[in-house]
């Protein structure tokens, strides 16, 4: 993927924030703004199974 300078500002802001949670929605985020389909559904099912783990992880 070929960015612009300001997609990738966006993104180091993005990887900079200190808050795991405003880490990740902030990369979601320019994931939707700046991604095709195909990663984006990539990156749901990645996720979804780093909830499930999480999940699990918890109930033991």
């Amino acid at each position: 993927m070929v960015i612009n300078e300001s997609q990738q500002k966006r993104l180091n802001e993005a990887k900079a924030e200190q808050n795991p949670q405003n880490r990740m929605i902030r990369m979601a985020v320019f994931i939707c703004e700046n991604c095709s389909d195909e990663v984006k559904l990539k990156v749901c099912d990645y996720m979804e199974s780093q909830i499930a783990e999480c999940l699990k992880s918890k109930e033991e």
